[in-house]
This record gives C-alpha cells, sequence and structure tokens, in this order.
C-alpha cells in the first residue's frame, strides 16, 4: 500500500497568498464601484456631457465618466449587481471555497447585466409614470 503524501492536498503558501491578495483586491473594486455609483451626479462631466464645473464624484473625473457611463448607459440597478458580483467573488476567494465553473460564471455575468438592463428600464419606466 502506497501512501501519498498531503502536500498535494493542501494549498500551498503562495496560493493562500494570491486568495487573499485577490480577494482584497475584487473587495476595493466592489466597494469603489458602489461609492461610484452612489456619489453620481448629474451636473457633473462625464460620458456625453462637457462640463466646466469641477466634479462632485468621490473619486473626481475618473469617478464622475465611470458613475456617469454606467447610469446613464446601463443603469443603476445593473452598476449595483455588478458591485455585488464582484463582492461575491472577493468572499469565495478569502474563504478558501474553491470556484467551480469559474468559466460558466464569468458568461453567466454577460446575460445578468442584459437582463438587469431590461429590469431597470422597466422600473424607471414605472417610476416615471
Amino acid at each position: 500500500m502506497v501512501k501519498l503524501d498531503n502536500v498535494n492536498k493542501q494549498p500551498n503558501l503562495i496560493t493562500k497568498f494570491l486568495n487573499k491578495i485577490l480577494g482584497i483586491f475584487f473587495i476595493g473594486i466592489s466597494l469603489s464601484l458602489l461609492l461610484i455609483i452612489l456619489s453620481f451626479n448629474a451636473e457633473d462631466p462625464g460620458w456625453g456631457l462637457i462640463s466646466s464645473k469641477t466634479p462632485s464624484n468621490l473619486y473626481n473625473e475618473y469617478g464622475a465618466f465611470i458613475s456617469s457611463f454606467i447610469v446613464r448607459e446601463l443603469g443603476v440597478l445593473t452598476g449595483v449587481l455588478v458591485s455585488l458580483l464582484f463582492f461575491n467573488w472577493s468572499l469565495k476567494f478569502l474563504n478558501k471555497s474553491s470556484i467551480k465553473f469559474w468559466k460558466l460564471k464569468i458568461l453567466s455575468a454577460f446575460p445578468m447585466i442584459f437582463l438587469s438592463l431590461m429590469g431597470g428600464a422597466y422600473i424607471e419606466k414605472l417610476l416615471i409614470n
């Protein structure tokens, strides 16, 4: 009978370190995206709007550009869902859980964005009426 070493079954130090770094990175992306969307101001210069006013967004010009793109083109609902998606991935990396079917999950993000675009447009239409 041959015994296998436990070396192959446990993740090594580099994998643990990379998981922590990726988890912290995705938390930063998620929180930054949420703050950028929440600090959106329609009068800020950004996507499709030129203004001499200084941006009031928390991330200045870059945040104003990103938030105006997300809110004007995609909708607030889509931006919040993408932020939650990044937050979910960060928790997976920090909890050391394996991400199964990661290619399918990345590809499923596109229909999620499309459906949230449609749902956001419907909610906006209801709010206007």
